[in-house]
C-alpha cells in the first residue's frame, strides 16, 4: 500500500472514521484505492488537507467556507473568513448570554420560592416602572401593548403585575399594568431608589380558593403586630408556571408597599 488506511488515519489524527467518509463524500478529499481490493488509501496531501479541516472546525465555521479555504483561497480570503466568523460568533455569544441571564433569573425564581413560600418578611423591592396598563390578564386581545418598551424578548407574563390600591374603606383599584425595568424608564433617577415592602409569595391554581383574600388578611395582621404602615399599594407577579396533576399552578410574588420610616 502507498499510503494510510482510513483506520490508520483515525487513530494518527483522532478523527472519527464517520468524520472521513463525511469528507470524502462532501468532495473534500479524495483518497486513492488499491486496484486489487479497492481499500482506501490517503497520501500525504490527503492529510495534510483533513489536518486543515480540524484547524477551522475549531473556529465552528460552516462547512463550504472550510472547503472554500482548503481548495482556493489566499491569506485575504482566509482572513476575510475569520472576520465574518468573529462577527457571526459575537452575536451567538450574545444570544447565549441572553438565555444564560433568563436561566438565571428563572433559577433564583425557584430559590425565592422556597425561602419565601407562605412567609410574611419585610424587603427591599427593586424600582419599576409602570409604562401601561392592560384589562385583565386574560385580556389575551391586548397583550400587543406588552410591547411598548420595545422589550420582545422578555416573556409575557415578566411584563405585567396586578395592582391593587386599597384604604381604610377597602380595595378600590384593582388592575393590570405594564411594568419594565427602572433603568430603561426612569428619568428622574431619585425615584429609582429601592422601596421597602412586605413580601411573601403564594402557590395559586386552578380551585375556588380565594388565596388574595387570606394573603391579603395575613399581610394586615402582619403589618399591625409589627407596627407597619402599609402605603395601601400592592403589587403581584408571577414568578412560575406550570403544569401539576393536569391542573395549572403559578407561584405569585406578592409586595405590599410601606410609608419609609
Amino acid at each position: 500500500m502507498k499510503g494510510y488506511t482510513i483506520g490508520q488515519i483515525a487513530e494518527i489524527t483522532g478523527i472519527s472514521r464517520d468524520r472521513l467518509r463525511n469528507y470524502e463524500k462532501q468532495g473534500i478529499i479524495s483518497p486513492k484505492r488499491e486496484a486489487d481490493n479497492q481499500y482506501r488509501y490517503y497520501d500525504n496531501h490527503d492529510i495534510d488537507i483533513i489536518l486543515a479541516l480540524e484547524l477551522y472546525r475549531a473556529t465552528e465555521m460552516s462547512l463550504p467556507q472550510i472547503c472554500s479555504i482548503c481548495q482556493d483561497s489566499t491569506l485575504d480570503d482566509i482572513e476575510q473568513a475569520f472576520i465574518q466568523q468573529e462577527q457571526a460568533l459575537a452575536v451567538e455569544l450574545l444570544r447565549i448570554q441572553k438565555l444564560k441571564a433568563s436561566t438565571r433569573r428563572l433559577l433564583d425564581n425557584c430559590e425565592k420560592i422556597k425561602k419565601h413560600l407562605d412567609q410574611i418578611c419585610v424587603m427591599e423591592a427593586e424600582p419599576f416602572d409602570i409604562i401601561g396598563e392592560i384589562s385583565d390578564y386574560r385580556s389575551y386581545q391586548e397583550y400587543q401593548k406588552l410591547n411598548l418598551d420595545g422589550n420582545n424578548e422578555l416573556p409575557i407574563f415578566q411584563k405585567m403585575q396586578r395592582r391593587i390600591c386599597f384604604n381604610e374603606h377597602g380595595i378600590y383599584e384593582n388592575k393590570m399594568v405594564i411594568v419594565a425595568d427602572h433603568e430603561q424608564c426612569f428619568v428622574d433617577k431619585s425615584k429609582s431608589k429601592k422601596r421597602r415592602c412586605v413580601y411573601t409569595i403564594v402557590r395559586d391554581g386552578e380551585t375556588q380558593e380565594d388565596i388574595m383574600e387570606k394573603t391579603f388578611a395575613k399581610c394586615v395582621k402582619y403589618c399591625q403586630d409589627n407596627n407597619l404602615t402599609p402605603t395601601g399599594e400592592v403589587y403581584i407577579g408571577m414568578l412560575l408556571i406550570h403544569g401539576n396533576q393536569g391542573k395549572i399552578q403559578s407561584y405569585l410574588e406578592i409586595r405590599g408597599f410601606l410609608e419609609d420610616e
